[in-house]
């Protein structure tokens, strides 16, 4: 059985595909138990972001899952295979296996060092828990990325001032305005991309904050940690304004923010310049938005140039994150290569157990019936026991001894039997 993933992300897909593929978090449950319907998928997880889609499986048929999982994208997302399956990766083994510690340790990531992907990597897992879509390998597979994330955060210094896309738009935000202390904001939703966006914010001194979030208590609570103004969802064109920069992230899978509602928000405001900074995938502003007079649209994307510098400078910490990724990749190989053992440890146990069983119930038999020699009936069982345990892999050896490949059942013998060991002692 090996490790596969398959997926795509901001390296490997434009925003507009990666919209149309991701899933929400309430369709997780539905769709695992669809993939672990395939015949050749016996372990399934979906990790879907704002700049990811990835299927991690244990197969013994990528070709087969590759096919499948493909088959199911286009199906599930109502788009052509043709459109998205050249921006797909597909790593199998080890490369899965470094694959799923990079994500989890945000070495993968758009801003290297952001902390909420691994939040989001144990939702995944959890979704894929609770509906019996994991198993031995994967459980291993994503307790030892979630070491393995810990690992890399305290022993490199990628995350030393604790990046995340929320504080690359506040950067760009502060740019824009030479200073935050007199601009209002406004945050349309409450997770945790937008929580770490307010933190961000408040940190640059911004003092007039606005919240707004489909589930008002959810607002509340976020206002209250940071100071700022909850406001109920039906308030929400009225908050427009007021806000000189409105970031948003919700899980809508429509804009809910199209060109005429701006359009006539900007005319109230008489055009006073706003900036959007949409982090949301699929996105909450429509692209037309951009075309308005004074209104400037930053997606997710577009904050890469923000995220260079910030790649740059965590380079040779990400490097040493990524030695302690290929030793613990090491670790994880040896793990389920002797998982692969088990089995047929077990079977050899079971098979000279019976062996044992059987002489000695002889044994017992003979002592019973009056047999006057103990000694030479306990020499007969231990002659009998070596011989069934040996009759088999000695015959298995003699024929192989006569064919092209002698060497490597011979070499085999020796190692499992320790022959030759005893000259060296």
């Amino acid at each position: 059985m090996n490790v596969v993933v398959i997926g795509l992300n901001h390296k490997t897909a434009p925003l507009h595909l990666r919209e149309r593929l991701s899933y929400r978090v309430e369709e997780l449950g539905d769709s695992l138990k669809e993939l672990r319907a395939i015949p050749s998928v016996c372990e399934a997880l979906i990790l879907s972001t704002c700049n990811r889609v990835e299927f991690y499986s244990v197969t013994d048929s990528m070709e087969e899952v590759s096919l499948r999982v493909e088959e199911y994208l286009s199906r599930s997302r109502k788009i052509s295979q043709g459109d998205f399956s050249p921006y797909l990766y597909r790593l199998l083994g080890r490369e899965a296996v470094c694959h799923t510690f990079r994500v989890a340790s945000s070495l993968d990531s758009m801003v290297v060092g952001e902390p909420q992907i691994l939040g989001q990597v144990k939702e995944a897992y959890h979704a894929a828990t609770s509906v019996h879509a994991t198993g031995v390998i994967l459980n291993r597979l994503i307790h030892h990325a979630f070491s393995v994330a810990k690992r890399v955060r305290t022993e490199t210094g990628v995350a030393k001032e604790g990046v995340s896309i929320g504080s690359v738009a506040a950067d760009l935000a502060e740019k824009i305005f030479g200073g935050m202390k007199d601009c209002s904001v406004l945050v349309v939703g409450a997770g945790e991309m937008c929580k770490a966006a307010v933190r961000q914010f408040k940190n640059r001194g911004v003092s007039q904050l606005n919240i707004v979030n489909r589930t008002l208590d959810r607002a509340v609570e976020l206002a209250e940690r940071f100071q700022g103004t909850p406001l109920p969802w039906n308030q929400l064109e009225k908050a427009l304004h007021e806000a000189d920069i409105v970031i948003t992230s919700t899980g809508a899978f429509e804009p809910i923010f199209s060109a005429p509602l701006i359009h006539r928000v900007m005319k109230e405001r008489r055009w006073r310049p706003m900036f959007f900074i949409d982090i949301a995938v699929p996105r909450n502003v429509a692209p037309e938005v951009h075309q308005l007079e004074n209104v400037y649209l930053y997606n997710i994307d577009d904050l890469e140039g923000v995220v260079r510098e910030n790649r740059k400078e965590r380079m040779k910490e990400a490097e040493l994150g990524e030695q302690m990724i290929l030793e613990e990749a090491d670790r994880f190989e040896a793990w389920l290569q002797g998982l692969e053992a088990v089995p047929t440890i077990i079977s050899l146990n079971e098979k000279l157990e019976r062996i044992r069983e059987q002489e000695l119930q002889k044994c017992a038999a003979a002592l019973q019936n009056g047999a006057k020699d103990p000694m030479a009936e306990a020499e007969r069982m231990s002659h009998a026991i070596v011989n069934k345990i040996l009759h088999e892999p000695l015959d298995e050896l003699k024929r192989a001894s006569r064919g092209p490949e002698r060497y490597l059942y011979i070499e085999a013998v020796r190692k499992l039997f320790g022959l030759g060991t005893e000259e060296k002692k």
